[in-house]
């Protein structure tokens, strides 16, 4: 959970699911990656009336400028962050261990206004905006478990991200786990992002030929071009060849379909034999 967007994936049994069909900025990209999936509802998404009259938070967001009118930066807007100020789930004197002053105030006087037009008591649009962001992030998490066959049962859910800096987005993680049936979740540390391993993707081509002999020359003419450039990345890296681990994948359709599995090729030689034995792989997504 960030200021703008809450952004989900899923592990298991200890890899993450890959993508090879996603978009960033309404682009498709046709190149593995972590499969998330994203929803505005983060600490910055701001509260609004559609035009039935129902309440509805985000995908509009308030962005580090003005931010939430909490932040005392020129924002006006209700917002997730305002919302938990409001109710006191926010420490509504300081943030970040006193080193962040909020105007718990303004994030009030924001809610209030919202709460004029809806006809309700201030606290109760302010749990409403809780409630409504909870649900969008309940459904996002849907999307990459029950919707793609896996119980959230099985799962623990892990929270982490830039909402961190205002302790609201533990209290979001754990409020939803509920509404997807998770395991209590677990906030790891930032650590991580500094100790993971480095994962260059290297795109091959794309023949799009049958898997038979014909296409052998192609597919080790790909493969033998990749390992060198593979290679010569790590060598810049400073990755020492003791740490180093190529994993090749071949994006297959089975004939008629139009979209792709992808499938781990072991590191051996391209023959028509080997070649033929791809349809018999495990796909990895």
């Amino acid at each position: 959970m960030g200021g703008t967007s809450t952004d989900v994936s899923l592990i298991s049994e200890g890899a993450v699911q890959i993508g090879i069909d996603s978009k960033v900025a309404g682009y498709p990209i046709r190149a593995p990656m972590i499969d998330i999936n994203t929803v505005g509802a983060g600490g910055g998404s701001i509260a609004w009336i559609d035009s039935g009259g129902h309440l509805k938070v985000g995908p509009r967001s308030a962005g580090a400028e003005p931010g939430p009118a909490g932040y005392g930066r020129g924002g006006t807007e209700a917002t997730v962050t305002d919302a938990n100020l409001a109710l006191g789930i926010l420490n509504r004197e300081h943030l970040l261990g006193g080193r962040m002053p909020v105007d718990a105030g303004a994030a009030d006087r924001a809610v209030e206004r919202l709460a004029s037009e809806l006809g309700l008591e201030s606290m109760a649009v302010a749990e409403g905006i809780l409630s409504i962001v909870n649900v969008n992030m309940g459904r996002a998490i849907r999307v990459i478990s029950i919707e793609r066959g896996y119980d959230p049962r099985d799962f623990t859910l892990i929270a982490f991200g830039g909402a961190d800096r205002s302790t609201q987005r533990g209290w979001h993680e754990n409020s939803r786990s509920p509404a997807c049936s998770s395991r209590p979740s677990r906030e790891p540390s930032a650590l991580g992002l500094l100790l993971s391993d480095l994962q260059p993707i290297f795109p091959g081509r794309s023949p799009g030929q049958p898997c038979r002999r014909r296409c052998r020359t192609t597919s080790s003419r790909d493969s033998g071009r990749s390992k060198p450039r593979a290679s010569a990345w790590l060598d810049r890296e400073g990755v020492e060849e003791a740490d180093r681990r190529l994993r090749r994948i071949a994006d297959m359709r089975y004939i008629g379909q139009n979209y792709e599995l992808a499938i781990d090729v072991p590191d051996y030689d391209l023959t028509p034999s080997t070649l033929s034995e791809f349809s018999t792989l495990p796909c990895r997504t």
